[in-house]
């Protein structure tokens, strides 16, 4: 069983782009079967190339 949505706080952390991006990797392949993901980052770097859309809060 996949969930609907999973989410992740702050999952990049410590991480370098690379690591970075094969974990985003994963997400974004999970929301292309049709789940749906929920990131809470600082991270510009991940949300400029792998978010679909934002929310901005402060």
């Amino acid at each position: 069983m996949e969930p609907a949505l999973v989410v992740l706080d702050e999952p990049t952390a410590g991480l370098d782009y690379a690591a970075t991006d094969r974990l985003l990797a994963h997400v974004a392949s999970f929301a292309a079967r049709g789940g749906a993901a929920l990131v809470v980052t600082p991270d510009e770097y991940a949300i400029e190339r792998w978010t679909t859309s934002r929310i901005a809060f402060g």
